[in-house]
């Protein structure tokens, strides 16, 4: 790769992708001196979090006692502060751990990374994403795209939180694919329904003659529908390829999951009560759960996982139920 015509950056570290973990990574690495940068492609930082409406992070607790803490706690209080958030009942839940919850508004969210990013040190690109990366005996230099056109930084470390392993591969590391992964999530909101006016015999109704037409979104089970209609929800599951890690991939995801979401807003105006119903998305793009992962140097089992094994060069803790 000739990138001796661009312009070039000096940093120790680089993150690429702005999501919680990168925001964090990034935090934590200015916070111990280093010179950081944060490339995140979006217009806001928070990821998953903040740009798919996934504004729900945990768990920060397990059997009613708090067990994580660090920089992602104090921002999470600092969020909850505004008063536009919603603090969780903390208690022992095993079955429903979900409930346990923060609830975040995503404007509060994507300010407070931007204000701890200016607080910490950390030079942040928003809609700015990588083009290549090249490893040298002295560090290493990252081809970035930016709205100006192309450069590179040179730096001691690169941190790959894109979620999709994306800098990884263009150093030529490998990945490990699985031929099916999780599916994908588009977050909605269903307003317009009148729920007085709905009778659960007719929303059976309608899904089954939807079912027989085969207009039905996938992945939508007559119970969802029911809770999801009640409920105001509108979030639609989408199946992935294999090749979500891909722009085609990513791409096809996208467009799939908005022609889903026609699909059940269409089924919703046909049940009594709920003829003028709209959907309002609240997330800008996909939830992706799964596309591929890092081959690292070790990969951390379920058994060391439920066991709570510990590691020597841990960097952070995490919690959630398998």
């Amino acid at each position: 790769m000739n990138t001796g015509r661009y312009k070039t950056i000096q940093k120790d570290v680089i993150v690429i992708g702005g999501g919680t973990s990168g925001v964090f990574a990034a935090i934590s690495a200015s916070d111990a001196g280093a010179n950081t940068l944060l490339v995140e492609k979006n217009g806001m930082l928070g990821g998953t979090m903040t740009v798919s409406g996934v504004n729900y992070p945990g768990l920060f607790y397990a059997c009613g006692k708090r067990i994580l803490g660090g920089h992602a706690w104090e921002v999470i209080n600092e969020i909850m502060r505004d008063g536009l958030s919603e603090y969780p009942e903390i208690k022992e839940r095993r079955d429903e751990h979900w409930l346990e919850q923060f609830r975040l508004n995503v404007f509060s969210a994507a300010r407070a990374f931007d204000r701890n990013c200016q607080k910490f040190g950390v030079d942040v690109l928003l809609h700015t994403m990588a083009a290549g990366v090249d490893e040298k005996s002295g560090g290493l230099s990252v081809l970035l795209c930016g709205m100006e056109g192309l450069f590179r930084v040179k730096a001691k470390c690169l941190i790959d939180a894109t979620g999709d392993a994306c800098a990884v591969r263009m150093a030529g590391y490998g990945v490990i694919r699985d031929n099916e992964v999780q599916p994908a999530s588009l977050v909605c909101t269903l307003d317009g329904c009148d729920n007085a006016k709905t009778d659960p015999e007719d929303i059976a109704d309608k899904y089954r003659q939807a079912e027989e037409r085969n207009s039905l979104p996938s992945c939508l089970t007559l119970k969802a529908f029911r809770e999801k209609l009640l409920s105001g929800r509108g979030d639609i599951h989408i199946e992935c390829p294999p090749d979500v890690d891909t722009s085609a991939g990513r791409t096809a995801v996208e467009q799939r999951a908005r022609e889903e979401v026609e699909k059940y807003l269409e089924l919703v105006r046909s049940v009594k009560g709920c003829e003028r119903a709209v959907i309002r998305l609240d997330g800008l793009e996909c939830g992706i759960r799964e596309s591929v992962r890092i081959d690292g140097e070790y990969t951390v089992t379920a058994d060391d996982y439920v066991s709570g094994t510990r590691f020597d060069d841990a960097v952070c803790y995490a919690f959630y139920p398998v």
